[in-house]
């Protein structure tokens, strides 16, 4: 039996996979969000939501869990992005349990309507604060 000897080859540009780069430790933005209902507020939470805006608020957690928060902060705020919202542009009463040095975050459900997600983000999950199918919130 003889062995063929792999010839060693050297990789030379072209097309060829690259290593990821690694991710700071202290990163999350390469992981997929989780979504956690535990802080919802009252008048603002899905029972209080019609048929539609379930809907709606269903297909976007589905949306946006498949994305990383890297690809999702790249996105226009209308579609699968969100914007910053200032804690003082919030025209109800803020829960004591948010952070204080978080900003709220709000995702458009979409659907022609006005209804949106807002929360906060640690880490890798998004904790939803309220669900605002009348857009009262805040001033959009």
């Amino acid at each position: 039996m003889s062995y063929k000897k792999i010839k060693n080859t050297k990789l030379s540009g072209g097309n060829r996979l690259l290593a990821p780069k690694p991710v700071p430790e202290d990163s999350s933005n390469h992981m997929h969000p989780a979504f956690c209902f535990k802080f919802c507020q009252k008048k603002f939470t899905i029972d209080d939501c019609d048929r539609d805006t379930k809907s709606l608020l269903a297909d976007k957690i589905f949306k946006l869990s498949q994305f990383s928060w890297n690809t999702l902060q790249g996105q226009n705020r209308h579609g699968l992005g969100h914007e910053i919202i200032a804690k003082e542009s919030i025209s109800v009463s803020v829960p004591i349990t948010t952070p204080d040095d978080r900003s709220f975050l709000c995702f458009r459900l979409g659907g022609g309507k006005n209804s949106v997600l807002i929360g906060y983000r640690m880490a890798k999950i998004f904790y939803i604060v309220w669900i605002d199918p009348q857009g009262r919130v805040y001033k959009h």
